[in-house]
């Protein structure tokens, strides 16, 4: 579903998000989102490390919740049926999406673009941490 994999790439992009995080989004979740500084915050209660952390914030401009919203407003419900069992993020056969299904998904939209597959959740979030970490040195360091 190129619809999809389109919008976990931006989520990915703008968030760094763990794969699981993405896989456990409900379509609740997205419905239920809050508004902080102009983003729109999307609280996932259920994932891996909930029980110690509290639940996982997926951060979005506007204008991208916005397409997820209709997302899973029109495209889950098309897909699912009644099968969905309240996921955002589905198969295209309406299944459950895993952790792995969203990083494969990942390396077929970074497949397209031409910039390879060796491209994960967890090497992006990676970089964009080094990046924080930088800033936040040279900040110390004045």
């Amino acid at each position: 579903m190129l619809v999809r994999d389109y919008l976990l790439a931006n989520i990915v992009l703008a968030d760094a998000n763990h794969s699981g995080v993405l896989s456990n989004t409900l379509v609740s979740d997205v419905l239920e989102a809050r508004e902080v500084e102009n983003c729109m915050v999307v609280s996932v209660a259920k994932h891996k490390t909930a029980w110690k952390h509290g639940p996982a914030k997926i951060i979005l401009m506007k204008p991208l919740y916005t397409w997820l919203k209709l997302f899973v407003h029109h495209v889950v419900p098309q897909k699912c049926g009644e099968h969905n069992h309240g996921y955002a993020f589905v198969t295209a056969t309406g299944g459950v999406i895993t952790s792995s299904m969203i990083n494969k998904a990942l390396q077929a939209i970074w497949r397209k673009a031409e910039l390879g597959d060796r491209i994960t959740c967890t090497l992006v979030r990676r970089r964009q941490c080094q990046q924080f970490m930088k800033k936040y040195v040279a900040i110390l360091a004045i």
